[in-house]
């Protein structure tokens, strides 16, 4: 007999599977040995147990004990409720000593398990045994369904893996309630298709947290699940909506081989099947199958989960991006780094930059599972067509449809995933810097893009569109403003606002009787009112607008330094050179979002008083009994965009609105501009909001609390007794926060 000497080789230090176990943070308890589902009461039964990475490559790495407590899940009603059941280490194991003694895995051993036995009856046939930790960085296993029998079994075959890996399962978070669980069975032996990856967990998180925030968040929307393995990411989209009155189609596609186990999983926890939910084949180049999953309509969302694996798959995964998508569309791209080098990396987001627009989301850490310590090293792209095509032409008004997903880190209320937030703040030094240099850091850490919110729709108007069909549309989609479309230039022209319906309701009050305003106004097309503008004396409005890819501290900047409260964001069409009007940014937007990032930041908690933000001097007021053309008046001359009203002791009683002269606008009462504003007022439909008001008490934090819960365009400060301080306006608060100083 030859002695050897046998040596364990590290797998860090191995050149092949060095790259596998990259950012392997979160670990994966597997089964050894096949369990004995048929098992007798006061029995002790062993489960021997694996430890490695979501690859499968064994870890024995860890210092510190990993011990287990075992739990039963029994299925009921479409729910597992917890049942404690009693445990102990493994005996002693001349044949396998790393598992001696150990009740879970001992220090830097890969193979463990654990000793369990079921002390009384179930009422439910079978049930599943989970295997937990209270260690963030391992991912619980769930094994079954295990059988109480009164008389042992004998078996007269040997287990293969496909009998082991038809007992493993995972039972995640559920949307149901605290106590019900996702069963979730793997088939590791599939590969890449039969195992959950840590970005559909990360990702299948972030969207149970929205849908606690939001129920209707996807309501009625087209979401593909592209390449689901198990489905876990679909089909906890289609657990969530199942009991809504507008649940979103969700459509989850694979390969052929993996269609079984979505199907497998799907009926484990209890998904009816529904003409709203799709299990369909989907090979990534295969435009025939591309084209079946969009002939009901177009996709609002893709997620498109841990699908960026091989380098040689890069071309086709991206002709299926480009062939599912349109104008609509944005894929939610998880990706975490593994095989790939920096350069294969770059190689496929260079190919995508051809077709998309890509913005990846910083810092998500706090929207995946504190339980895993962040560590999961999910990185999380949104992509959309970069040249949208030329929007549908109804009449002469351009309609574009658009979806966009993001998160919060916070999820505040429910605008993004609140869905206008970023993913998450940035680490700053908050005690180390003032606020300007905060907020000013973390605007240029965002793109104007990053502010868009989940879904909206844009309304741009062709320059030859009546005036009056236009205010009827600002007014039927409830907006105040909207792009203007030169077809004949095939260029911007401009933004249409309130400014220029009181330019021309001060044109026909000075200039014509009511008569022929109202004869006029019939055939007064929008790109006759630059004319207006010269004949009233007011200024021209500037031409602005910004790259989607722009900075938001680019796009604050702009707003300030031009006075206005919005900005187009504009594309280039690289062929042809034309122009493409992307979406419009507001300082209410880009305020929300900076609100629903910062809600415990520490240096907002400062008052109105101390940060001298607002306007407190010779401010523009009116009575209940002004005529309004004064009011009117007030809003040109002042450049403002409300006027408060007050009593004789200046006690705030309400507020006039640059808003308010659209109603007098469409309906041409020309000859009501000399009625009291009080009167005026009484026309305002019943959902009218009403007053915001604040005090010199208040801080940037309350009021970011007021924004991200309503439309809030400015706050009137009071005193005490409701008397007229000054007014803080979106302007004041986001110069202020970029430390931009009107001359």
């Amino acid at each position: 007999m030859l002695a050897t000497k046998n040596r364990k080789v590290s797998p860090l230090k191995g050149s092949f599977s060095k790259p596998l176990y990259k950012n392997s943070n979160l670990l994966r308890i597997v089964l050894h040995r096949r369990i004995e589902n048929r098992i007798q009461l006061r029995e002790w039964y062993r489960i021997d147990l694996k430890l490695v990475t979501e690859m499968g490559l064994l870890m024995d790495l860890h210092p510190h004990l990993i011990k287990l407590t075992c739990t039963i899940l029994v299925n009921n009603k479409r729910s597992l409720t917890n049942h404690q059941i009693q445990s102990r280490p493994i005996s002693e194991d001349a044949w396998d000593p790393d598992a001696a003694k150990s009740e879970g895995f001992l220090p830097f051993k890969s193979i463990g398990g654990i000793e369990y036995r079921v002390n009384s009856a179930l009422q439910d046939s079978s049930f599943y045994l989970s295997l937990t930790t209270t260690d963030s960085r391992v991912l619980a296993l769930t094994v079954g369904p295990i059988y109480i029998e009164d008389k042992k079994q004998k078996e007269y075959w040997l287990p293969t893996v496909h009998d082991l890996e038809g007992q493993q399962y995972r039972a995640l978070p559920s949307s149901l309630s605290k106590s019900t669980y996702f069963l979730l069975r793997e088939q590791w032996h599939f590969g890449t298709l039969g195992k959950i990856w840590d970005s559909a967990i990360v990702m299948t998180d972030i969207l149970l947290k929205i849908f606690a925030t939001d129920p209707t968040h996807l309501a009625n929307k087209r979401v593909l699940d592209l390449s689901a393995g198990t489905g876990y990411i679909g089909l906890s989209i289609a657990q969530c909506y199942q009991e809504c009155e507008q649940p979103p189609h969700i459509i989850l596609t694979d390969l052929e081989e993996a269609l079984g186990l979505i199907k497998e999983n799907q009926v484990l926890n209890g998904i009816q099947d529904s003409p709203r939910l799709s299990i369909k084949m989907l090979s990534w180049g295969n435009k025939e199958e591309a084209a079946d999953i969009t002939k009901d309509g177009a996709l609002d969302v893709i997620i498109a989960s841990d699908v960026l694996y091989n380098v040689e798959h890069f071309s086709k995964l991206i002709s299926t991006f480009r062939d599912l998508c349109d104008a609509s569309t944005i894929i939610y791209l998880c990706y975490k780094q593994r095989g790939l080098t920096v350069q294969e990396e770059n190689s496929f987001f260079g190919q995508c930059k051809k077709y998309f627009m890509i913005s990846q989301l910083q810092n998500i850490e706090q929207q995946q599972l504190k339980t895993f310590e962040n560590t999961t090293a999910v990185k999380i792209y949104k992509l959309r067509l970069l040249h949208s095509p030329p929007p549908r032409l109804w009449g002469q008004l351009h309609f574009f449809f658009h979806l966009k997903m993001s998160y919060s880190s916070s999820v505040p209320s429910t605008d993004n995933f609140d869905r206008e937030s970023a993913g998450s703040t940035p680490p700053l030094p908050e005690q180390a810097c003032e606020i300007q240099s905060l907020m000013c850091t973390f605007l240029k850490q965002h793109t104007a893009y990053d502010v868009l919110p989940v879904s909206y729709r844009l309304i741009v108007f062709d320059t030859r569109l009546l005036v009056k069909k236009a205010l009827n549309a600002l007014v039927q989609n409830g907006i105040v403003s909207a792009p203007l479309w030169s077809s004949e230039n095939q260029k911007f022209a401009g933004m249409l606002t309130v400014a220029d319906f009181i330019n021309l309701i001060q044109y026909y009050y000075t200039h014509s009787s009511v008569e022929d305003a109202f004869r006029e106004i019939e055939s007064f097309e929008l790109a006759h009112l630059r004319n207006v503008e010269k004949l009233v004396g007011a200024p021209a409005p500037q031409l602005v607008s910004m790259d989607p890819m722009a900075t938001l501290y680019d796009a604050c900047r702009m707003l300030a330094q031009s006075r206005v409260h919005r900005v187009p964001l504009l594309d280039i069409e690289p062929e042809t050179g034309t122009e493409m009007i992307v979406s419009v940014i507001t300082q209410y937007r880009i305020l929300k979002f900076i609100a629903s990032n910062f809600q415990h930041t520490k240096v907002l908690r400062q008052p109105l008083s101390e940060l001298k933000i607002g306007t407190y001097d010779n401010i523009a007021t009116a009575s209940m009994s002004t005529p309004v053309i004064q009011v009117i008046n007030m809003f040109v001359e002042q450049s403002i965009s409300a006027v408060p009203i007050v009593d004789s002791n200046g006690v705030v009683i309400n507020v006039y609105e640059t808003i308010d002269v659209m109603s007098i606008a469409r309906s041409g009462r020309y000859r009501e501009l000399d009625i009291p504003v009080g009167e005026a007022m009484e026309a305002r439909p019943k959902d009218y909001p009403g007053v915001h008001t604040c005090t010199l008490n208040d801080t940037l934090h309350s009021i970011f609390r007021t924004i991200r819960k309503q439309r809030v365009y400015r706050l009137i400060i009071v005193d005490h007794e409701n008397k007229l301080i000054g007014i803080v306006s979106l302007s004041n608060i986001l110069g202020y926060l970029v430390g931009y100083k009107r001359e």
